[in-house]
């Protein structure tokens, strides 16, 4: 009863707190308020140090509220894109900013459509390139302010194929590497999920969602099924129309010489990830892969021993310079420590 009166709380506070996001705009700074401070705190992305200044508001794309996040080191030597994965939000890559802080990476974050504190249908899409216009809108903001190059993209899954997607196309020129954490093309049993797709469409628009074991990190999914009131809780068959719909527009796509970085767990049962490297490193000839044994699909939450291997190896191979990065002292999520 205890831990569904705090659920029902956190809940309602959340929902108090996208309502009463400000316009953030990349040329200025929010001094989050108290109530923006508990929402943070309790997904552990609130940064404490006085070397570290972040805010958080909304970035307004064609009437839509997108919730936008924004962590700055002391010293800044480049700055980064961060995509979170489907289902997920920026609450849940407090690792991954805390990694690109201590490296002296500026982040800019937001959750996508649909998702977290942003508007639009939970976890759906109509097309695919609505998460590209929307990065294309965080883009014009971030030449307007200038901020520090080199510019990065990181991105999990679907994050890491937006970002692609987007330097494939009108973003050839953007940025200056990716960093692809089991970035999404095909998901695991494409076929038979096609399939269900086309049968399901006239009848429904969602399904129940189903949880799997994505990373071996227990706290990390026990958090997510039973704590969070920011995870959607239905796959919307639109979504599924929508990614059947860009894969093709992915396969058909000019490479780039672009740096890439990939990292995929060969434990994924998420996407197809041999048929998805496969695809990665035709697009991206000069890519370089880290096979990461024993890793399932949610790279950025997996177990510490996995993360701290995949992201020494990360740090070894960023394209930045030396020397401007903070150390950001104790993360944790909710009442779960790392």
């Amino acid at each position: 009863m205890e831990a569904n009166r705090d659920y029902q709380e956190r809940a309602r506070q959340l929902q108090q707190m996208r309502e009463q996001l400000r316009p953030l705009d990349l040329q200025t700074w929010l001094v989050p308020s108290p109530l923006e401070q508990a929402c943070l705190q309790f997904y552990g992305i609130l940064f404490t140090d006085e070397r570290v200044q972040q805010s958080v508001g909304y970035l307004d794309h064609q009437g839509q509220r997108i919730a936008l996040y924004r962590f700055r080191p002391q010293r800044v030597s480049a700055s980064c894109f961060l995509l979170h994965g489907y289902y997920d939000h920026v609450g849940l890559y407090g690792h991954l900013i805390r990694f690109l802080l201590e490296n002296g990476v500026e982040v800019v974050a937001f959750d996508l459509p649909g998702h977290g504190l942003s508007d639009g249908e939970r976890a759906s899409i109509d097309e695919f390139g609505h998460y590209r216009s929307v990065l294309k809108t965080l883009i014009s903001s971030a030449e307007r302010a200038a901020l520090p190059k080199p510019w990065l993209g990181m991105g999990q899954s679907t994050g890491g194929a937006i970002l692609a997607d987007w330097a494939l196309g009108e973003g050839r020129d953007c940025f200056d590497q990716l960093l692809l954490l089991a970035p999404l093309l095909r998901p695991h049993r494409w076929p038979l999920a096609r399939v269900a797709h086309y049968l399901l469409r006239p009848f429904v628009k969602a399904i129940p969602r189903s949880y799997s074991d994505n990373s071996s990190d227990h706290a990390f999914l026990q958090f997510v099924r039973h704590q969070d009131p920011l995870q959607p809780r239905t796959l919307p068959v639109a979504w599924v129309g929508a990614l059947a719909r860009w894969i093709p527009h992915m396969l058909a796509a000019s490479p780039s010489p672009l740096a890439v970085l990939v990292v995929q767990g060969d434990e994924d049962h998420t996407v197809d990830w041999r048929f998805n490297l496969s695809a990665y490193q035709r697009l991206f000839p000069a890519a370089r892969v880290l096979t990461l044994a024993g890793a399932g699909h949610h790279l950025a939450n997996e177990s510490i021993p996995l993360r701290k291997r995949y992201l020494q190896w990360l740090s070894q191979n960023l394209i930045l310079e030396r020397g401007g990065g903070v150390e950001v002292n104790g993360y944790t999520r909710g009442s779960i420590a790392e």
